[in-house]
This record gives C-alpha cells, structure tokens and sequence, in this order.
C-alpha cells in the first residue's frame, strides 16, 4: 500500500538512533552481534582466492600503494572506501553471509566493512561503541527492507539497496555524529545508492561487488557528514527522496520507527547451512536428505522444484555450464539439487570450478 511518509521522518529516526549506546542493548542482542561478527570475518576470509576478489585486488593496488584502512583479503593498505569495498565484496562472494528472511538483506556484508574502515581511520574506537554503531546499521538494514518489501520484486537488490542507508547510520554513529550530522550521512548515501537484482538473473561479477559498493558508499557518507557537508535533509520522505523515487511511493514508512529499540529486528537474522542463493535452500535440504536416505542421481529421471514467483526468477532458470560463472551455480537451484544429490552435501567447494 502507499503510505504518506511524516514531513520530518529522516530527522525523527535520526534522534532516536543518535542515542543509542551499547548499555542499551539487550544481552541477547549484543550476543546475536558479536556471533555476525565473527560470521562476517569468518566468511571474508574464506573468499580471499574466489573469482573477481583477486582481480578487484589488483586494480585497486594499482590506483593506491597506502592507506589508513585495511583490506582483510591480501591485507594491503587502502583508503577507507576502498578498503570497505574489497572487504564488503570479500564477505559477500561465497553468499554465505547472515540473512534477515523478511526483508531479503545481507547485513553483515555491508556493515560490518563499513565500520571496520572508519574504526581503523579514526582509531580510538572502543568494542562498545563499535557493537552499538553495529546495532544501529544491522536494526536499520532490516526495517528498510520491511519498510519496502517489495523491491526485489521491483528489481532491486534488496542487500545493498538497502545497505547503504543503513551502514551509512552506523557509521556516522560510530563517528560520534548528532542526529543532523547522521541526518547529512543518510542524504548523502540516498544520493548514491542503487543494485540491480539483473546482476543476480544474468550471474556476473557485479553480484557480489554490490556488497562492496554499499559499503564503499556508506564509508564516504559518514565522513562527508562528520566534515561538515550537507546531504540530502528529505531524504526519505521528500518529494524526490528515497520513499518516491526508489520505492515509488510504495512503502510503510511506520516500519522504521514503530517500537525501534525495544522489538529488536536483529533477534530475526540467521546464518546460512549453504552456501547459495537462500531461495535454494529448501530444495538443497530435501536433495541431501535424499542422499542420505540411499537415493542416487542414477537411479533418477526427472526432478520438479516448485518456488514461488520472485524464488523462481533469482533460481528458477536452466544451468547453463557452457557460461562458466560461479555466480549463475550460487542462484541456480538446478545445480545445488544436482550438486546436493550427487555429493550429499552443499558447501563452499561445491560451487568452484573444476
């Protein structure tokens, strides 16, 4: 439905984040967020040789040779931004990263990169003040996806659609912003911020850096803010902000306000058993108990996997092997069930190339 955003959304859920401290966090989930954490590293870490993350390396080696921000994969000196996007690109490549299921996002891709490179620039930052500021982004990143339910039907890529307005909030926060000063961070990252779900249907490179230019552009948001520059002020409910232009007006602006700080989103993520598209995963959990229970890929002839439409067009289509991507194996249902069946498993080792 189509709802009528408050003239002042933007600045309102800027003042109630702005107070936020890790005193206020329940135990439950400061523990949820330290488990993403180390989530998030563990699965960078395991990308470190997978395909685009040794190419993205070397071109950002060859445009600087230092930084204040390091990229864990390789660990090479760079600028904060670009530091953010190796990292976000990095945790996001194996699509083995947290899930939020009702609004489609990958938090910890984004997030956590995002505050690593600021953490690392501005030095100082305590473990409190970090898992608060990540409080902030992971909380945001779901409610803006439930806000606007339906933007991958629309074609978004909900995860850094969503992710840089979000990881943007906690890195101002992080930073010791105001809620004007987070206000501007959240302008700036409007301006920027995009993801195509075409990536996804056509199994390319882009996919996976979308993590990557999230974060990227939230790390440039926060610091633009926090020197001074102002960014967009409407920059949800304006005319032309986030709520018209990008959700085309169909959004329940409610959704990110509506009991903020006491029924906690965060307590909703989950962590992936495979590592593919999560529209597959149903389907992959049935072929391995199949597998277990003596059913061999020989013995038989046809396999049919019903999905709902959205489910159908991430995963749904046929897999090609002569398109060599990695991409296309992680969003095709067809392969992991094939894979699921023959192997009786489903891991990171699945989807390389032979």
């Amino acid at each position: 439905m189509t709802v009528r955003a408050a003239d002042d959304l933007s600045l309102a859920l800027c003042e109630q984040l702005a107070t936020w401290r890790y005193e206020d966090l329940p135990p439950a989930i400061v523990r949820t967020l330290r488990h993403l954490l180390i989530d998030v590293l563990a699965v960078l870490g395991g990308a470190a040789r997978s395909p685009g993350i040794p190419e993205l390396q070397a071109r950002l080696a060859r445009w600087e040779s230092g930084g204040s921000a390091t990229a864990l994969v390789g660990r090479r000196r760079h600028s904060p931004p670009n530091a953010a996007l190796i990292n976000g690109t990095a945790a996001h490549a194996l699509d083995f990263d947290d899930i939020h299921d009702p609004s489609r996002v990958h938090s910890g891709c984004i997030v956590v990169p995002t505050l690593l490179a600021l953490a690392e620039d501005q030095g100082g930052v305590s473990g409190r003040a970090f898992l608060a500021a990540l409080a902030v982004g992971i909380e945001m990143h779901a409610r803006f996806g439930m806000a606007y339910v339906q933007s991958l039907a629309d074609g978004w890529h909900p995860t850094p659609l969503f992710g840089t307005l979000a990881a943007s909030l906690a890195g101002a926060h992080l930073l010791g912003a105001d809620a004007r000063t987070m206000r501007n961070a959240l302008g700036f990252a409007v301006h920027q911020t995009g993801g195509s779900i075409q990536s996804a249907y056509d199994g390319v490179m882009s996919k996976r850096i979308g993590a990557g230019f999230a974060a990227r552009d939230a790390v440039t948001s926060a610091l633009f803010a926090i020197d001074g520059l102002s960014g967009i002020q409407a920059a949800l409910e304006g005319p032309a902000g986030f709520f018209r232009l990008h959700a085309r007006g169909v959004v329940d602006p409610a959704v990110l306000t509506d009991q903020l700080g006491s029924v906690w989103r965060i307590a909703e993520y989950s962590f992936k058993p495979y590592p593919a598209c999560r529209c597959s995963h149903s389907a992959i959990g049935v072929a391995i108990d199949l597998h277990h229970e003596g059913v061999r890929d020989d013995a038989i002839e046809r396999i049919e996997i019903g999905l709902g439409e959205a489910n159908w067009k991430l995963v749904g289509s046929r897999y090609e092997a002569v398109r060599d991507s990695v991409v296309h194996a992680q969003f095709n249902a067809a392969y992991s069930v094939a894979r699921a069946l023959i192997d009786g498993r489903v891991g990171p080792r699945s989807y390389d190339r032979p």
